[in-house]
């Protein structure tokens, strides 16, 4: 099976029960540049390229707020636990990054 590239600032959301939560977990793929690392070919500075904040929320209501800053990875990984989660609630994940470029993603629980 062949798996789908994302593509730049995509997000890949994986939700699952173990116990008595439900485990949300996700991947953005950005490049998360700080600014000071030197391309090799032109022999200059990458400019900052960083997700800034982030926020996930469930049926509207926040459950998840995030400042983040040029210290972070590449294609950060997120894991999140939440006590309820029912079949038709609406997740949403949004977020801003240093350039003020917004970013949403929004996904329907089919079943649990």
């Amino acid at each position: 099976m062949e798996r789908k590239q994302l593509a730049k600032n995509d997000i890949r959301l994986k939700v699952s029960k173990k116990d008595n939560f439900f485990d949300l977990k996700f991947l953005i793929r950005h490049p998360m540049e700080t600014g000071r690392r030197v391309d090799k070919i032109n022999n200059k500075l990458i400019p900052k390229d960083y997700i800034a904040s982030l926020n996930v929320t469930i049926n509207d209501k926040l459950v998840f707020d995030s400042h983040l800053s040029r210290s972070v990875s590449k294609n950060p990984f997120m894991h999140l636990k939440v006590k309820k989660l029912f079949a038709g609630d609406i997740i949403k994940v949004s977020w801003i990054d240093n350039k003020n470029k917004v970013y949403k993603y929004k996904t329907i629980i089919n079943e649990i």
